[in-house]
């Protein structure tokens, strides 16, 4: 202050400047004030800020390494189930030979039943059985493999679903055991060949768990879909399974001893939904499950 003083005296014949003078004097003396002060504050804030980041940085590099672990592990992953699924398509494949000569073996000993026995007419049966469920299991694997590991490509044509489900009940021998009622025309365009696995899964479906006698093919038509309902007696599914029946592999609690590897819904599915279609499961309230299939409807010409 006294320094303030012997600065300003000089001026003190003029009041006002020596009153600014005192004035600029005392603010920069508080503003050195100030700044000698927030120095060593100012500095630990500043290397709590620095430390802050630091941290920031080693967490980020931490998370982007294990990013790049993870995504290692996952391509590890997918590669594993790519190839697994490989050798389940190949044994499927290869399975189709011997499945063959086995048929047709047991076809020439059935044009021999007439002089056979009733025990070996019942070994042929069981024969038929076998042959037929590891068929059935070829296929399904194989169409399982191409429409989810494969650019499977559609080979599209016009179906006409009566004539095609009534073809099926004859290829599966059961055209005079399950009841089929088209009361509308249906044309799709579709995968003749991935159809027929579709409605050939169903109708084997419900006739393993309904009974082939109470198993029951409706086709009916909207404006714009084909609609097929199969229906059958059973005991239906517990409620809380009825969506997992769609799932890959899965079998449900009561199949009451019945042989399958749980693939046949689902890839019933599969097909219905790369034909932009649905396949939809409820328990009856009479008993039994509905299978309800909706694809869309071939467009007639001139249409669109």
């Amino acid at each position: 202050m006294l320094a303030v003083l012997d600065w300003v005296s000089p001026y003190a014949t003029y009041p006002a400047l020596a009153i600014a003078c005192i004035v600029i004097s005392l603010a920069l003396a508080s503003h050195g004030l100030r700044q000698a002060w927030r120095g060593p504050r100012q500095r630990a804030s500043d290397a709590k800020r620095a430390a802050e980041s630091r941290r920031l940085r080693a967490e980020i590099e931490a998370r982007r390494d294990l990013d790049v672990r993870l995504q290692a592990d996952l391509d590890n992953l997918y590669l594993r189930l790519a190839q697994q699924q490989d050798v389940i398509a190949v044994i499927a494949h290869e399975m189709r030979t011997p499945l063959s000569t086995i048929e047709a073996a047991r076809q020439a000993l059935e044009s021999l039943a007439d002089e056979a026995g009733a025990d070996q007419v019942q070994r042929l049966r069981r024969i038929r059985r076998a042959v037929g469920r590891l068929a059935t299991l070829a296929e399904n694997l194989q169409s399982a493999h191409r429409l989810e590991y494969s650019s499977y490509g559609l080979d599209l044509s016009q179906v006409a679903l009566g004539p095609f489900l009534y073809e099926i009940l004859l290829s599966l021998g059961l055209e005079e055991r399950v009841t089929l009622m088209c009361p509308a025309t249906a044309v799709v365009r579709g995968d003749a060949g991935l159809l027929d696995i579709l409605f050939t899964n169903l109708v084997s479906n419900a006739v393993k768990y309904g009974g082939d006698d109470s198993v029951t093919i409706v086709l009916t038509a909207t404006p714009t879909h084909a609609i097929v309902h199969v229906t059958d007696g059973g005991p239906g599914v517990p409620e809380p399974e009825i969506q997992r029946i769609f799932e890959r592999f899965y079998r449900g609690g009561d199949t009451r001893g019945q042989s399958g590897a749980g693939l046949g819904l689902y890839v019933a599915r599969r097909i219905a939904e790369v034909h932009g279609g649905t396949l939809k499961a409820k328990n009856r309230h009479e008993g039994g499950l509905a299978l309800k299939v909706s694809l869309p409807l071939a467009l007639t010409r001139g249409a669109g």
